[in-house]
Protein backbone atom coordinates (compact mmCIF):
# COMPACT_ATOMS: atom_id res chain seq x y z
CA UNK A 1 0.00 0.00 0.00
CA UNK A 2 2.74 2.24 0.55
CA UNK A 3 4.05 1.70 -2.85
CA UNK A 4 0.86 2.80 -4.17
CA UNK A 5 1.20 6.30 -5.60
CA UNK A 6 -1.42 9.05 -3.90
CA UNK A 7 -2.00 12.77 -4.14
CA UNK A 8 0.18 14.57 -2.07
CA UNK A 9 -1.46 15.02 1.35
CA UNK A 10 -3.48 12.46 1.24
CA UNK A 11 -3.58 10.30 4.21
CA UNK A 12 -4.02 6.78 4.65
CA UNK A 13 -4.47 4.91 8.06
CA UNK A 14 -5.50 1.82 9.74
CA UNK A 15 -4.35 -1.29 11.93
CA UNK A 16 -2.69 -3.07 9.64
CA UNK A 17 -0.49 0.38 8.90
CA UNK A 18 0.24 0.28 12.74
CA UNK A 19 1.15 -2.93 13.13
CA UNK A 20 3.42 -3.20 9.76
CA UNK A 21 5.44 -0.33 11.43
CA UNK A 22 5.46 -2.22 14.65
CA UNK A 23 6.87 -5.33 13.13
CA UNK A 24 9.74 -3.68 10.98
CA UNK A 25 10.89 -1.52 13.92
CA UNK A 26 10.78 -4.73 15.74
CA UNK A 27 12.79 -6.49 13.40
CA UNK A 28 14.85 -3.78 13.38
CA UNK A 29 15.11 -2.22 16.82
CA UNK A 30 15.26 -5.75 18.82
CA UNK A 31 18.39 -7.01 18.24
CA UNK A 32 19.67 -3.16 18.16
CA UNK A 33 18.52 -2.74 21.96
CA UNK A 34 19.32 -6.59 23.26
CA UNK A 35 22.84 -5.82 21.93
CA UNK A 36 23.40 -2.77 23.49
CA UNK A 37 22.01 -4.42 27.02
CA UNK A 38 24.15 -6.63 26.42
CA UNK A 39 27.31 -4.63 25.51
CA UNK A 40 26.24 -2.17 28.32
CA UNK A 41 25.86 -4.65 30.88
CA UNK A 42 28.92 -6.06 30.42
CA UNK A 43 31.39 -2.77 30.58
CA UNK A 44 29.15 -1.89 34.15
CA UNK A 45 30.05 -5.59 35.35
CA UNK A 46 33.71 -5.01 34.08
CA UNK A 47 34.15 -1.56 35.89
CA UNK A 48 32.51 -2.39 39.01
CA UNK A 49 34.17 -5.82 39.72
CA UNK A 50 37.17 -6.02 36.73
CA UNK A 51 38.21 -8.30 34.37
CA UNK A 52 38.88 -11.11 36.80
CA UNK A 53 37.02 -14.16 38.50
CA UNK A 54 34.31 -12.09 39.96
CA UNK A 55 33.55 -10.09 36.70
CA UNK A 56 33.36 -13.19 34.53
CA UNK A 57 31.34 -14.89 37.38
CA UNK A 58 28.66 -12.19 36.96
CA UNK A 59 28.74 -11.82 33.22
CA UNK A 60 28.36 -15.92 33.30
CA UNK A 61 25.58 -15.72 35.73
CA UNK A 62 24.29 -12.71 33.71
CA UNK A 63 24.18 -14.54 30.45
CA UNK A 64 22.49 -17.98 31.90
CA UNK A 65 20.06 -16.14 33.39
CA UNK A 66 18.77 -14.55 30.04
CA UNK A 67 19.54 -17.70 27.84
CA UNK A 68 17.08 -20.17 30.89
CA UNK A 69 14.08 -17.42 29.70
CA UNK A 70 14.47 -17.76 26.36
CA UNK A 71 14.27 -21.63 26.73
CA UNK A 72 11.74 -21.33 29.80
CA UNK A 73 9.89 -19.03 27.58
CA UNK A 74 9.99 -21.49 24.08
CA UNK A 75 9.15 -24.57 26.50
CA UNK A 76 6.04 -22.57 28.23
CA UNK A 77 4.84 -21.74 24.03
CA UNK A 78 5.15 -18.30 24.91
CA UNK A 79 4.16 -16.61 21.68
CA UNK A 80 6.64 -14.25 20.78
CA UNK A 81 5.01 -10.24 20.31
CA UNK A 82 6.82 -6.79 20.01
CA UNK A 83 6.35 -6.30 24.01
CA UNK A 84 8.44 -9.62 24.33
CA UNK A 85 11.57 -8.09 23.21
CA UNK A 86 10.85 -5.29 25.73
CA UNK A 87 11.49 -8.34 28.45
CA UNK A 88 14.64 -9.56 26.77
CA UNK A 89 17.00 -6.64 27.22
CA UNK A 90 15.66 -6.07 30.74
CA UNK A 91 16.64 -9.54 31.71
CA UNK A 92 20.33 -9.49 30.99
CA UNK A 93 20.61 -6.44 32.94
CA UNK A 94 18.70 -8.01 35.78
CA UNK A 95 20.97 -10.91 35.48
CA UNK A 96 24.13 -8.83 35.56
CA UNK A 97 22.68 -6.91 38.85
CA UNK A 98 21.40 -10.11 40.76
CA UNK A 99 24.71 -11.67 40.05
CA UNK A 100 26.51 -8.68 40.43
CA UNK A 101 25.13 -8.03 44.49
CA UNK A 102 26.24 -11.36 44.84
CA UNK A 103 29.47 -11.11 43.62
CA UNK A 104 30.15 -7.28 44.80
CA UNK A 105 29.84 -9.00 48.70
CA UNK A 106 32.85 -11.69 47.99
CA UNK A 107 34.96 -9.03 47.09
CA UNK A 108 33.78 -6.83 49.80
CA UNK A 109 34.62 -9.61 52.20
CA UNK A 110 36.88 -11.92 51.32
CA UNK A 111 37.91 -15.05 53.01
CA UNK A 112 34.21 -15.26 54.47
CA UNK A 113 32.15 -18.54 53.86
CA UNK A 114 30.33 -18.71 51.04
CA UNK A 115 26.89 -19.44 52.75
CA UNK A 116 27.59 -16.18 54.33
CA UNK A 117 28.08 -14.29 51.41
CA UNK A 118 24.92 -15.86 50.15
CA UNK A 119 23.26 -14.73 53.21
CA UNK A 120 24.53 -11.11 53.77
CA UNK A 121 23.36 -10.27 49.76
CA UNK A 122 20.90 -13.07 48.85
CA UNK A 123 17.86 -12.05 51.07
CA UNK A 124 18.38 -8.66 49.35
CA UNK A 125 18.60 -9.95 45.64
CA UNK A 126 15.16 -12.48 46.63
CA UNK A 127 13.18 -9.37 48.15
CA UNK A 128 14.43 -7.16 45.29
CA UNK A 129 13.25 -10.36 42.97
CA UNK A 130 10.27 -11.36 44.23
CA UNK A 131 8.78 -7.63 44.36
CA UNK A 132 9.59 -7.51 40.79
CA UNK A 133 7.87 -10.88 39.84
CA UNK A 134 4.21 -9.55 41.74
CA UNK A 135 4.49 -6.57 39.91
CA UNK A 136 4.74 -7.95 36.65
CA UNK A 137 2.20 -10.76 37.80
CA UNK A 138 -0.16 -7.92 37.67
CA UNK A 139 0.24 -7.88 33.97
CA UNK A 140 -0.96 -11.53 33.93
CA UNK A 141 -4.64 -10.81 33.96
CA UNK A 142 -4.58 -8.34 31.90
CA UNK A 143 -7.40 -8.38 29.01
CA UNK A 144 -4.34 -7.86 26.28
CA UNK A 145 -2.67 -11.14 25.06
CA UNK A 146 0.53 -8.83 24.25
CA UNK A 147 0.69 -7.31 27.95
CA UNK A 148 -0.23 -11.05 29.67
CA UNK A 149 2.44 -12.48 27.23
CA UNK A 150 4.99 -9.51 28.12
CA UNK A 151 4.67 -10.28 31.86
CA UNK A 152 5.23 -14.17 31.68
CA UNK A 153 7.94 -13.81 29.66
CA UNK A 154 9.58 -10.96 31.86
CA UNK A 155 8.54 -12.99 35.37
CA UNK A 156 10.63 -16.32 33.18
CA UNK A 157 13.51 -13.76 33.05
CA UNK A 158 13.16 -13.08 36.61
CA UNK A 159 13.13 -16.23 38.07
CA UNK A 160 16.04 -17.89 35.66
CA UNK A 161 18.23 -14.62 36.71
CA UNK A 162 17.35 -15.15 40.70
CA UNK A 163 18.35 -18.90 40.47
CA UNK A 164 21.50 -18.02 38.08
CA UNK A 165 22.48 -15.28 41.37
CA UNK A 166 21.64 -17.47 44.03
CA UNK A 167 22.80 -20.55 42.72
CA UNK A 168 25.33 -20.80 40.37
CA UNK A 169 26.83 -17.63 41.12
CA UNK A 170 28.07 -19.00 44.15
CA UNK A 171 28.63 -22.23 43.06
CA UNK A 172 30.97 -20.62 40.38
CA UNK A 173 33.03 -18.06 42.94
CA UNK A 174 33.51 -21.12 45.03
CA UNK A 175 35.29 -22.16 41.91
CA UNK A 176 36.69 -18.95 41.16
CA UNK A 177 38.40 -19.02 45.12
CA UNK A 178 39.40 -22.40 44.41
CA UNK A 179 41.65 -21.83 41.29
CA UNK A 180 42.60 -18.39 43.42
CA UNK A 181 44.15 -20.56 45.83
Amino acid sequence: MREIPTPEGTLIGGQAFVFADMLRSMARDAPRATLLSLVGSMVMVLLLLGRGGLGLVTIVCAVAGSAGMIALAGAAGVKVNFLDFIALPITIGIGADYAANIAARERDEPGSELGAVLLASGGAVLLCSLTTIIGYGSLLVSDNAGIRSFGLAAILGEVTCLAAALLLCPALLGLWRGRAR
